[in-house]
């Protein structure tokens, strides 16, 4: 996850070479990771997804409409007000019996908390997160996003940073 990220995720991520299958719906997911996501045109969450969206995301927490969806991710980013995201992998998977086409992405997260701090006092240092979003694709919008990532790394990143007092050396055996 150090290395840089593949040139043309579209062919080849981390997972290596793939086939070019469904690019249309794949470079729109991309689309609005950049623009949504990265760039915060939190105004355009409607241009790819559906009014009555529903994304699942970390602390089994459920979200449904544009809305909700805009401030979930501002609570994600607040922290972080220069975060970018970084798209590591994508793989695709059609199957009528689970609803239609899926789309998984393998991102990370690069920022600095200096923003909400909503982990305590911020520390000004910068921090690398792994995640993995499944969207579901229907008729080319977005109906579903499923969100997966590390908090506890985030959370642990950030206490790194802290410099608080002196260093402790203790053998609790």
């Amino acid at each position: 996850m150090l290395d840089d990220p593949p040139a043309d995720v579209l062919l080849e991520g981390v997972s290596g070479a793939r086939e070019d299958e469904y690019r249309p719906e794949c470079e729109m997911v991309l689309e609005f990771i950049d623009e949504v996501w990265t760039r915060r045109r939190l105004h355009r969450v409607r241009d790819f997804m559906i009014r009555d969206l529903f994304l699942h995301t970390i602390g089994d927490r459920t979200v449904i409409r544009p809305e909700r969806y805009q401030s979930d991710l501002l609570a994600m980013v607040g922290p972080f007000p220069d975060a970018r995201f970084t798209v590591r992998d994508i793989q695709t998977n059609h199957s009528p019996r689970y609803a239609g086409l899926r789309v998984a992405v393998l991102w990370t997260m690069h920022g600095t908390y200096r923003g909400t701090p909503a982990f305590g006092p911020l520390t000004g240092r910068p921090v690398t997160v792994l995640g993995v979003s499944q969207f579901l694709i229907q008729d080319g919008r977005i109906v579903k996003e499923v969100r997966v990532y590390d908090e506890i790394s985030l959370r642990a990143q950030i206490e790194a940073g802290r410099e608080e007092g002196p260093q402790v050396e203790a053998n609790i055996y």
